[in-house]
């Protein structure tokens, strides 16, 4: 166990697997999957990371979380994400106009 986290296999394979695609890591490169309890997370170094699967609500530094992405100035100083699943799914959540990130091959 290392920093409060057991080992063992994921149960969201696919999604798992999507992450760690989306970070440019090896498929079965370890993650930190969540089940009712969510996590809170403080930021202290520069990270690639990637939230897939289940719905959780989101929160950065005490805001909630609407676009699908963050940069390293929402995380810098110690940034902290909190992930709570909630009694029903949150379908507007990453829906906004300014939820995706800026796309090279999209116009704006």
């Amino acid at each position: 166990m290392k920093a409060g986290f057991t080992q063992s296999g994921a149960m969201d394979q696919y999604s798992m697997k999507l992450a760690n695609a989306l970070c440019g890591n090896e498929p079965n490169s370890p993650v930190i999957e969540m089940t009712a309890l969510g996590i809170t997370a403080r930021f202290t170094d520069e990270h690639i990371f990637c939230l897939c699967g289940g719905d959780f609500g989101a929160t950065l530094n005490g805001k909630p979380l609407d676009k699908n992405y963050i940069t390293y100035k929402d995380i810098a100083d110690g940034g902290v994400m909190r992930l709570v699943m909630g009694p029903e799914p949150n379908k507007e959540r990453g829906t906004g106009k300014d939820a995706a990130p800026f796309s090279l091959s999209r116009p704006e």
